[in-house]
């Protein structure tokens, strides 16, 4: 027996983003006296301000198709994306994904980030940028992708009714 030095190692999951107090000398852990929050990223956890900081989770997320590509002005394009919590995190995120177009014409489509897919119609013509965008919630953070996509005219046809006076007088 005697004095040793030992370190303890752990993993966790977290369940809540904030600074927590870590104890050193036993009893109940101050950072959830209920055992309800896990303790997670402890390489801020030093003798000197003995706290453990839990931030939120980085998200992906990825433009997988924006069909029709190209499209016509005014026609509904389908853009679809990936989204998912990045390890260590875990967990569902709330909130939103918008997609925006990179001109003033204010096209924009929205649905649940775990929706995967919202419809947009666009409505001018040319090369446009699509981002789609999780703004991130209270313990998981937001992030972003861009896919190009080619709008184009609508085609027209004109018909002729009638033709006035018939015939006409040179």
């Amino acid at each position: 027996l005697g004095a040793s030095t030992f370190e303890v190692g752990f993993s966790a999951t977290p369940q809540a983003v904030g600074v927590y107090q870590n104890p050193r000398s036993g009893g109940t852990a101050q950072i959830d006296p209920n055992n309800v929050i896990a303790e997670s990223n402890d390489g801020n956890n030093t003798a000197a301000n003995n706290t453990v900081t839990v931030t939120g989770a980085n998200t992906t997320t990825t433009i997988t198709s924006d069909n029709p590509d190209p499209s016509l002005v005014g026609e509904t394009v389908t853009v679809q994306w990936t989204f998912a919590v990045l390890g260590p995190g875990a967990g569902t995120p709330t909130g939103n994904m918008t997609v925006t177009v990179n001109d003033a014409s204010g096209d924009t489509c929205s649905a649940a980030a775990t929706a995967g897919s919202c419809n947009l119609t666009l409505t001018t013509q040319g090369a446009k940028i699509l981002t789609a965008t999780y703004a991130g919630d209270g313990n998981f953070n937001g992030s972003s992708d861009t896919e190009t996509h080619q709008v184009n005219l609508a085609n027209t046809t004109t018909t002729i009714t009638e033709d006035n006076p018939e015939p006409s007088v040179p």
